[in-house]
């Protein structure tokens, strides 16, 4: 994929079956992390638990990736394509400590360019971080957005574009 800005090799591979264990610490991580925004995400004996769902290496629609730096997990994206045919980023996180270094920027581009169509990205609307984050991913590219309620009753951002 490359290099970042500040010189870190960046890429993003698939995640295997075999790694899902993996994938699971970090996704407790980021639910953690979720949770100063989303009431509703609560602890299970003091762990923030996420299913990942089987389809994620079995169907087509459905795509993990591990966004590495350096060779070393420095996140991931989950990417899934819906029924009306646009695909989302269904979750996307980049570890503390990789952070501000290009990794993400590289890995969300990254990640997008390897489906073509329509895309929507979400994002909380009390994280700012994350949506200039999203907006920086963007840049250059024509996008919409609108602000929406979603089920679970948080106030959310969303951007619609093509890619």
């Amino acid at each position: 994929m490359g290099r970042s800005g500040r010189g870190v090799k960046a890429e993003v591979v698939p995640v295997l079956e075999s790694e899902k264990a993996q994938l699971r610490s970090l996704l407790r991580d980021y639910i953690r992390e979720l949770s100063a925004y989303d009431p509703s995400l609560v602890t299970v004996d003091g762990v923030y638990d996420y299913e990942i769902p089987d389809l994620y290496w079995t169907e087509p629609t459905h795509r993990p990736f591990w966004l590495k730096a350096d060779g070393e997990a420095a996140g991931f994206a989950l990417v899934r394509r819906v029924a009306d045919g646009h695909t989302e980023m269904a979750e996307f996180y980049v570890l503390p400590k990789f952070r501000r270094k290009g990794v993400g920027l590289l890995g969300a581009r990254a990640v997008i360019a390897n489906f073509s169509g329509p895309w929507e990205l979400s994002e909380y609307l009390a994280n700012p971080g994350s949506i200039a984050f999203w907006h920086k991913v963007l840049e250059g590219r024509a996008f919409t957005e609108h602000e929406y309620v979603s089920e679970r009753g948080n106030q959310r951002i969303a951007q619609r574009f093509v890619a």
